[in-house]
C-alpha cells in the first residue's frame, strides 16, 4: 500500500517522462481505493491490537467510546502550554515591541 501510494503522488512526473500511461495510472489508484476500502474497518483494531495510549499516540482521536470533542477539550485544558493565558514569550519579546509600536504611533499622531 505505501508502495502505491508513492507511486500515486509522483504520478505526474511518470506521465510527464511516459514511463507510466494515463489508465495505467488509474487503474493503480483505483486499486489502491479498493484495499482502503477493505482494511478501514480493521484500521481501528489493529491498531488498538498495539494497546498504545492515548498519549502515546498524542491523540485523543479515534477514542473507542465515542466521546473525542469532550476528551480533546480536557487534553487541552491540562496541556502546560494552556496554564497562562499569555505566553511568557509573549510579554518578554511581543509585548515590549507592541507597546513601543502603540508609544510610536501615538507620538506620530501629536
Amino acid at each position: 500500500m505505501a508502495k502505491t501510494y508513492e507511486l500515486l503522488q509522483c504520478a505526474a512526473a511518470l506521465f510527464e517522462d511516459s514511463f507510466m500511461p494515463a489508465q495505467q495510472m488509474e487503474y493503480v489508484r483505483i486499486k489502491m481505493y479498493d484495499s482502503m476500502q477493505r482494511i478501514r474497518p480493521l484500521a481501528l483494531t489493529v491498531v488498538d491490537s498495539f494497546d498504545f495510549t492515548d498519549a502515546e499516540l498524542k491523540s485523543v482521536l479515534g477514542r473507542r467510546d465515542g466521546n473525542v470533542y469532550e476528551h480533546l477539550l480536557e487534553w487541552a485544558k491540562q496541556s502546560p502550554i494552556n496554564a497562562n493565558d499569555v505566553l511568557p514569550f509573549h510579554e518578554k519579546y511581543l509585548g515590549s515591541f507592541m507597546k513601543e509600536v502603540r508609544e510610536e504611533r501615538e507620538m506620530s499622531k501629536i
